[in-house]
């Protein structure tokens, strides 16, 4: 980490120790990634505007313009809080969806967030309540993921409820645990991951 950044740091958490945060980016494409977030970090403690491209879960194509504000990791991913220019909104941007990012010279006045509900929770528009079934081999998601209450746990699988949002989103999270787990409910939501199953299927399906 620069000697400058981590001067300004150490001003603003009135900390002198320089080692008081380390972030490990082993999982990161070390020549992709992890500039793009030390581009980024300069950005935002520079108050410098920054744009780029920008593909959304529906994977439509945008240009962004935006006073970036901060990096947050939550889960397994870092996202960028920022100010966008387009929506003339706080917005939320995941990090890996984020292409071609530029530092222009344009200067903005820097917000105060702290007060701010910049990063949705799963609990928030509670459209209604889906329920799945997990396997046990599952349980290391299972509880880095959902709250404890909304867990109950038989045997060797879990069955979890959860308010929730019928949202894109929604269906490539509940995609990313596998064959291990199964969704209850409410109907639609079943009938419509059932749908993408099959869509997924027939792509490898030998035309023979």
């Amino acid at each position: 980490m620069p000697k400058k950044l981590l001067s300004r740091l150490s001003s603003l958490f009135q900390k002198d120790d320089e080692n008081w945060v380390y972030v490990d980016f082993s999982r990161w494409n070390p020549r992709g990634e992890k500039e793009l977030f030390e581009t980024l970090k300069e950005a935002i403690l520079n108050r410098e505007v920054v744009t780029f491209d920008y593909y959304n879960a529906k994977g439509e194509y945008s240009r962004r313009e935006a006073e970036p504000m901060q990096l947050y990791f939550r889960g397994m991913d870092w996202y960028l809080t920022a100010f966008c220019k387009k929506s003339g909104e706080i917005r939320i941007f995941k990090l890996k969806r984020l292409k071609n990012l530029v530092k222009t010279e344009e200067r903005f006045l820097r917000k105060d967030i702290r007060d701010m509900k910049t990063m949705p929770s799963l609990e928030e528009k509670k459209d209604m309540e889906v329920s799945v079934r997990a396997e046990k081999s599952l349980g290391f998601r299972v509880y880095d993921e959902f709250d404890p209450d909304w867990i109950r746990e038989e045997k060797e699988t879990f069955y979890i409820t959860f308010p929730c949002a019928d949202e894109e989103w929604l269906y490539g999270w509940l995609l990313s645990f596998g064959p291990g787990l199964e969704v209850l409910g409410p109907k639609e939501v079943r009938s419509e991951m059932k749908r993408r199953l099959r869509l997924m299927a027939g792509q490898y399906e030998e035309n023979i």
